[in-house]
Order: structure tokens, then sequence, then C-alpha cells
């Protein structure tokens, strides 16, 4: 069910399910496993909201200005960035969100608020950093070894990148990216990744390929709480042995903990035990 709140000034309607994203955690800096990093960055992209007065946006120099329609649905403008203020001091949460929109006024460009146009927020809404760093605070910290990222690598062009992680990030100056999953082609080579992005003027779901990732470095969130992960082996490189697949196009589990795969290019259905 979707709550709705009205405001007055320029009054808009939210989906308020996603209200405990973030807030900014106080430290001492706390544990977070994956599967909350994943969720935290899939609300903002999935975020939804409706202007009822029109709303200029600023934005970059790099795309035109941007008018937020009364009475249109957006998705993904999941937070406000002031402009020309500094990011190290201007955590980025949903409270300051509401109040930005419900209260800019301005007609002639460029305005003090941007919606959605700030990657570096969005990693770190997503890791629930104490304060938002920008990309350069990024890289520095991981190459430093700093109190919240960890360099998982050099630059490359993905031959280091193998051993990413769900809710790991690759950085360079000027943009940063959330791991999702890894890309494959019908060999079970890996030709890139699929991220978590905030890219102008929203966040999304995006596709990299390994040369584009050239100049980016991988890192990973200090204090990931792993959980009790036991991984015993390692299950489906193409190929038409037990184990691998070609083309798999469905899979189920029956009540006792088997899976069952429909290995469609081998023109076969594999049945694994639970162990």
């Amino acid at each position: 069910m979707k709550n709705n709140i009205a405001f007055v000034i320029i009054a808009l309607l939210i989906n308020t399910s996603v209200l405990h994203a973030w807030t900014g955690e106080p430290l001492p800096f706390k544990a977070m496993s994956r599967e909350e990093i994943l969720r935290i960055a899939d609300e903002m992209v999935d975020f939804s909201w409706t202007p009822k007065n029109n709303i200029l946006n600023h934005t970059s120099n790099d795309y035109p200005y941007i008018t937020y329609n009364s009475g249109t649905i957006y998705n993904g403008e999941a937070y406000t960035l002031f402009y020309n203020e500094n990011p190290q001091q201007q955590p980025q949460n949903w409270a300051e969100f509401y109040s930005a929109v419900n209260t800019v006024s301005c007609s002639t460009p460029p305005c003090n608020t941007a919606y959605g146009n700030e990657c570096s927020g969005f990693v770190s809404m997503s890791w629930k950093l104490p304060t938002k760093y920008n990309t350069t605070a990024f890289e520095n910290d991981a190459i430093a070894d700093g109190g919240y990222v960890t360099k998982l690598g050099e630059k490359s062009s993905g031959q280091i990148i193998g051993g990413l992680l769900r809710g790991d990030a690759l950085v360079k100056t000027g943009h940063i990216i959330l791991f999702e999953s890894y890309l494959y082609d019908q060999y079970g080579n890996k030709t890139g990744i699929r991220v978590m992005e905030q890219t102008p003027p929203k966040a999304r779901y995006w596709n990299w390929t390994w040369s584009q990732l050239a100049s980016y470095r991988p890192i990973r969130r200090n204090n990931i709480d792993e959980g009790n992960y036991e991984y015993q082996t390692h299950l489906g490189p193409y190929g038409a042995t037990d184990g691998k697949f070609s083309y798999p196009s469905a899979v189920v589990v029956d009540s006792l903990g088997n899976v069952y795969v429909a290995d469609s290019g081998n023109n076969r259905i594999q049945k694994f035990t639970s162990s």
C-alpha cells in the first residue's frame, strides 16, 4: 500500500514507503549487509514523486536545464544537492529532499537545487555514510585505506575487477557506480557488469563493458556484515557436463530443497540437492 503526502507551498505526491532508506548513520560507523546496500539503492532507482507545480531544476553544465512538470510522475530523482555547497558538509537524506522541493522558488536558471544528478550522493546513501562523499573523497579514502572505504585494486579494464561482490563500487574522478552483478556471454565469459548508478537526471540500472571501466578503481565499503555464508562449490559455467549449462531458462525449488534447472541448450533438466 502506498502512502502519499501533500505539501502546501510546492505540493507534491511522494511514495513514503522508502522513508527509512537513509538517514545518515551517526558514528561509530556501523556494519551493514550487502542485501541492505542493494535494497537502499534499488529503492532510490524506483522512487517516484509528482510535483503539483512546475519546478525548474539546476543541472551540471553537461546537461540542459530540466523542468519537472506539474502532474507528471518522475522516477529516480530521489534526493537533492544544493548548488555550490561543499558536498563534504551537506549530508543527503529524505528530509532534505522534502524540504528543498517544498520551499525552492526559481524561475530563471541556475536554480539552487539539483534533483537526481549526484552519483556520489547515491553511493553515500546506499552505504549509509555519516557524511556525503564526493568522488575524489571516495578515491582518496580508498588509496589511504581510510575510515569508510577499502581499495580492492588499481584502475583496470577488468582483470582485477573479477572479484567484485554485490554492493561494491567502482570510482573515478567525476563518477561512481554501484556493482550489482556480472554480465556473461553465451560461453560463460564475463563481458562487463550491471550497476546501479545516479546519472543525470535519474538513478537507474545500467550495463558497463570492461573497456568502459578502464579508468575506474574497484572499492568496497568498510565494515560489511558478510553474514554466515559458506560456499561449498561453484556451479554455472558454460558447458555440457554436470553443473554446467547452456542457455538455462528456468529454475525451481521443491519442498525438500532440491533445485531443478531447465538447461535448454543441452536439452535437459539438472537436479541439485540443497547441499
